[in-house]
């Protein structure tokens, strides 16, 4: 039987009012062990603890930003000689990921019901993803991620953490409601100061072809098959392992369209209107605004440039 071993984020949301009780729960499993750390720049210590205790199994209890940084981490300064299983547990504001491969569920719920089943020797449900390596200019890091996001993508995060969750949405909840709101003041003020989401000009090339500059209002990509219930806004069927959706600004008969695109059920006209989707191996974009990878924002850089492309694949099991 795989050792196991929890890595929790204390400061993800769900977690600083679950940890007192996870500490007490894993009294339950003395074989688990149990690290936690209380900002991101201790986590790397804390998965080297759990390498020396010979884990094989992870369980990462985080949200979508710690899940993030540990697969950085994982990917580019492992302590690992093999990669671990993973495993993850929604514990954060946004656990996105966790809903598309992980246990979405409360933080106590999550990680008994997943070491209850390991104990007897239960692997999980086998998911492989990949993860988009994302390279920013002027920046010597690569970082990874799942979801990335740029112009009303990176304008609609800042107004639901302004908005959504200053009245108390949260996880998914928050999420959702902040797809909506953006979507109202779209509709109710149009693209500018008044809704808060404008369009950009943005270079974009695929799989090495020329960039190609045109004015965007959304960029969105991702190697997920589900973000939230309801939401995947994505269907197009070229090859690749990064799905990507943009929408042109000004973006026509938007009240028409948006339901549509967060279904991902196009309508005929929609294309030809500026509403794309397809798939990639490697995107460049030069645009000047940041982008939000799994929640954390980062700069384009001097340049502006930044370059997703189809990094490792992850086996994710879950329970």
């Amino acid at each position: 039987m795989m050792r196991v071993g929890v890595l929790s984020n204390a400061h993800s949301r769900r977690n600083q009012s679950a940890l007192p009780a996870i500490e007490r729960m894993m009294a339950e499993f003395p074989d688990v062990t149990h690290r936690s750390f209380t900002c991101i720049d201790a986590m790397p210590a804390a998965l080297a603890a759990l390498e020396r205790k010979g884990v094989e199994h992870l369980v990462i209890n985080g949200g979508d930003g710690t899940v993030q940084a540990v697969l950085g981490e994982l990917f580019e300064r492992s302590p690992f000689s093999h990669l671990p299983r993973v495993t993850l547990v929604g514990g954060g504001m946004t656990n996105v990921i966790a809903h598309d491969v992980g246990v979405p569920n409360s933080p106590v719920d999550a990680l008994r019901r997943i070491l209850s089943r390991t104990r007897s020797g239960d692997p999980g449900e086998t998911m492989r993803r990949a993860a988009i390596a994302v390279k920013c200019s002027g920046r010597g890091r690569t970082e990874y991620g799942f979801l990335a996001g740029a112009v009303g993508f990176y304008q609609g995060t800042r107004l639901t953490r302004r908005d959504m969750h200053r009245v108390g949405f949260r996880q998914s909840l928050a999420t959702k409601a902040g797809i909506v709101w953006s979507v109202m003041r779209l509709l109710l003020h149009g693209e500018g100061e008044r809704s808060g989401l404008r369009g950009e000009r943005v270079a974009i090339g695929l799989n090495g072809s020329p960039p190609q500059e045109a004015p965007y209002l959304f960029i969105l990509a991702t190697t997920l098959e589900r973000l939230l219930p309801g939401v995947m806004p994505f269907w197009g069927h070229d090859h690749g392992a990064i799905k990507l959706t943009t929408i042109a600004s000004p973006a026509p008969r938007f009240g028409r369209a948006a339901f549509s695109v967060v279904r991902g059920r196009p309508r005929p006209w929609m294309h030809h209107a500026g509403y794309a989707s397809t798939r990639a191996d490697r995107i460049s974009l030069h645009l000047t605004s940041p982008i939000v990878v799994d929640g954390e924002v980062f700069d384009p850089g001097p340049h502006g440039h930044v370059e997703l492309s189809a990094g490792p694949v992850i086996e994710f099991h879950r329970y």
